[in-house]
């Protein structure tokens, strides 16, 4: 049985950003739940190639992250062979990030996954749906 909010709830951004993310984890489960990467991986890989040989904290900027909650999503993609890190020969203490051949057939397989998921995430809205998912993403951006 549905219920409505309480009324001090209606009005909590944060509230409802917190709701919204749970019932789009639970709606993941289904497009992911068997894989041993998770969206954190996928949206560091997606970053990694859109940087082209990026240093790690180069992506940690751009994706707005701490450069040591990188290392372990890092260190998964590379064991999985989705990604290199190789010294940078200007600098040996950093190392530049290349997605693999594997990696980007990885990618492709999980954009699709991922459209499938946000079909499914999106699939309750009304039929002017495809506006109010842009306007959403426009302001999520």
């Amino acid at each position: 049985m549905a219920s409505t909010l309480p009324p001090q709830l209606t009005d909590s951004t944060p509230y409802l950003l917190t709701r919204a993310v749970r019932k789009a984890s639970r709606l993941a489960a289904p497009h992911f739940a068997a894989e041993p990467l998770r969206f954190p991986h996928y949206v560091t890989l997606c970053w990694a190639a859109h940087l082209d040989g990026a240093t790690q904290r180069e992506l940690a900027g751009a994706m707005d992250a701490d450069p040591s909650d990188l290392v372990t999503v890092l260190a998964a993609l590379e064991d999985a062979g989705l990604l290199t890190r190789t010294p940078d020969p200007a600098d040996r203490r950093r190392n530049l990030l290349a997605v693999t051949a594997a990696g980007h057939a990885w990618l492709t397989d999980r954009h699709a996954r991922a459209r499938a998921y946000d079909a499914a995430l999106c699939a309750t809205t009304p039929d002017d749906g495809d506006d109010l998912r842009a306007q959403l993403r426009a302001l999520l951006a």
